[in-house]
């Protein structure tokens, strides 16, 4: 029971992958907001890779995604991400953010950039 049901977690985590590349956004933000359900870490390099999605709802899905799956790798581009147009996205960053680090600068770019030059390498899976 227990390999089955880890076989039918990676074949959706690899279909949820795909449907990240979507030409539909409704599609890219669905995909989101179940590999963060899911909780896989491999989802994590294509969630960062949408984080510059042309619609606000994906990106705001991806960051998301990337707070639930708490992974450091996500750390240096959610600080990138609190840059982003849309004040939903960059509030949301910041939240994920918060989790990764175990740190609160709000939506304080410079902050979250100083803080990551002094403790990158207390994070050496996110190299």
């Amino acid at each position: 029971m227990g390999a089955a049901l880890t076989y039918a977690k990676q074949t959706d985590v690899r279909k949820e992958i795909e449907r990240l590349r979507s030409s539909d956004p409704v599609e890219r933000t669905a995909a989101a907001r179940i590999l963060g359900n899911i909780g896989d870490r491999r989802a994590v390099g294509p969630l960062i890779s949408v984080l510059k999605d042309e619609h606000p709802q994906v990106r705001m899905n991806a960051v998301t995604a990337l707070r639930w799956i708490g992974d450091p790798r996500a750390a240096e581009p959610l600080i990138a991400v609190l840059k982003d147009e849309d004040e939903g996205v960059q509030r949301d960053a910041a939240w994920a953010l918060s989790k990764i680090a175990g740190k609160d600068f709000d939506k304080n770019f410079i902050e979250w950039q100083e803080w990551w030059e002094k403790n990158r390498e207390t994070f050496p899976e996110a190299k």
